[in-house]
């Protein structure tokens, strides 16, 4: 999807995805890309959004953000939206300066992970028990396209703490289920 400016001060651009299944209650993830370009100067009052929608019609802001650097992203939805789950990318403000902007490789999955969150320098995550499992293990790396993971903990509960170097780290969590090893 490529979005090319209208040229209008105050206007709204939205790529709505179709119908996704959400009738078993999970919250959904949506991770892409997106790139932005502009002529000159910058808007001042540009606003990228990601809106859900359970019709298509009203939709509600997930994540609000001012435009930057290329850049993957990632959105977990604060709520259900019934049985069907519409997700919006969309552009509004002052698009008079606006040359484009690109959104690629979608995905939508499941938000199994509750929180990742990078406080006082520390890393934390806290994430949904799976029903039944006996335990967690905290693997992270930071080249999410090459390289191994690495066990880092097994921890007691469903929250983890530390402070691993990087502003960029991706994690997981694997359950551990009765009768297996981690």
């Amino acid at each position: 999807f490529a979005c090319v400016s209208d040229w209008s001060e105050d206007a709204v651009s939205r790529l709505v995805s179709p119908p996704l299944d959400s009738s078993d209650g999970t919250r959904l993830c949506v991770s892409f890309r997106s790139a932005f370009g502009y002529f000159f100067v910058m808007p001042e009052n540009v606003e990228f959004v990601i809106q859900a929608s359970s019709n298509a019609a009203d939709w509600v802001d997930e994540a609000v953000w001012t435009p930057g650097e290329p850049a993957i992203t990632n959105v977990f939805l604060s709520r259900t939206y019934g049985n069907q789950t519409y997700v919006a990318w969309t552009i509004r403000g002052d698009l008079s300066n606006v040359d484009y902007w690109a959104i690629d490789d979608v995905l939508f999955h499941p938000a199994l992970l509750a929180e990742v969150m990078r406080e006082g320098g520390q890393w934390v995550l806290q994430w949904a028990g799976l029903a039944g499992s006996t335990g967690s293990m905290v693997l992270t790396k930071t080249d999410l396209k090459s390289g191994e993971w690495s066990k880092i903990a097994v921890p007691v509960g469903s929250v983890w703490t530390n402070t691993l170097p990087g502003a960029q780290r991706f994690f997981k969590v694997e359950a551990k289920l009765p009768d297996s090893e981690l």
